[in-house]
C-alpha cells in the first residue's frame, strides 16, 4: 500500500480553484469610435477648406461644423478609452515598468482636445481666415496655449495622476544633474524648431518653383505676430 494522500487544506474549508484567465478589457469599441470620428473630421475639414477657398457656399459651414464637432467628440471618446483601457490592462506591472497609455496616445487627446476647444475661438472669425483678417492678441494667446495646456492636462490625468511612473527616477544622477538635463532639452528643443524652419523653408521654395502660390500667411505665424 502507498503512502496516505496528505491534504493540506483544513477541515471545513473549500478548497481553493486555481484562477482562470484574466480577460483583457475589449478594444475595438474604443478604436472604432477614433475611426469614425477621424473620417468625420476630415470630410468636415475637407468641406470648410472649399468654402474659406471660395469654392463652395457659406450656407455650408454650420453642417461642416457640426460634422466636426461631432467627429472631434467621437475622436476624443475614442482616445480617452484606449488611455484607461491601457491603465487598467497595466496596473498589475511592476513600479519600475511604464503603466500609463502610449505617448502617441497622449498626445492624439492633447491635439483633438485642443483643436475642439480653439474652435470656440475660430467660429465666428472664418471669415476673417478666409480675407487674412488679424486676430486680437488675447485670442491668439490662448489659440497658441491650448494644445499645450491640454497635453499637461492629459499626462496628468492619465500619467501622474494614476501613478503610472511611481518607479521612475526623472534625474538618475542626483538634483545636481536636474539642470543639466534642462539645458541639454532646451538645446534640443531650439535645434528641433530651427531644423523645421529650415525644413519649412525649403518646402515653400521648392513650391514657388512649382508655381504654387503659397502666400505666406499660415496662421501660427499670423497669431505669433498678433501676439
Amino acid at each position: 500500500m502507498g503512502p496516505a494522500h496528505h491534504d493540506p487544506t483544513p477541515p471545513g474549508v473549500p478548497p481553493s480553484v486555481p484562477a482562470g484567465p484574466v480577460r483583457e478589457p475589449v478594444r475595438w469599441p474604443w478604436v472604432t469610435l477614433v475611426v469614425l470620428g477621424a473620417l468625420a473630421l476630415a470630410a468636415a475639414l475637407a468641406g470648410l477648406s472649399l468654402i474659406v477657398a471660395g469654392e463652395a457656399p457659406r450656407s455650408a459651414s454650420d453642417a461642416y461644423l457640426l460634422m466636426a464637432g461631432i467627429g472631434g467628440v467621437l475622436a476624443l471618446l475614442g482616445l480617452i478609452g484606449l488611455a484607461v483601457r491601457a491603465i487598467r490592462v497595466k496596473a498589475s506591472l511592476p513600479p519600475e515598468r511604464y503603466r500609463g497609455p502610449s505617448i502617441f496616445v497622449l498626445l492624439l487627446i492633447a491635439v483633438v482636445a485642443g483643436n475642439l476647444a480653439s474652435g470656440a475661438f475660430l467660429l465666428d472669425d472664418l471669415g476673417g481666415l478666409a480675407t487674412s483678417g488679424a486676430i486680437p492678441a488675447l485670442q491668439g494667446t490662448l489659440l497658441l496655449l491650448l494644445t499645450p495646456v491640454t497635453f499637461v492636462a492629459s499626462a496628468w490625468i492619465f500619467v501622474l495622476a494614476p501613478h503610472a511612473m511611481s518607479g521612475f527616477r526623472f534625474s538618475p544622477g542626483g538634483l545636481g544633474a536636474a539642470p543639466r538635463m534642462l539645458l541639454v532639452g532646451i538645446v534640443v528643443g531650439l535645434l528641433s524648431w530651427v531644423g523645421v524652419a529650415i525644413l519649412s523653408i525649403g518646402v515653400e521654395w521648392v513650391a514657388r518653383q512649382l508655381g504654387e502660390d503659397v502666400g505666406g500667411q499660415q496662421l501660427v505665424a499670423d497669431l505669433l505676430a498678433n501676439v
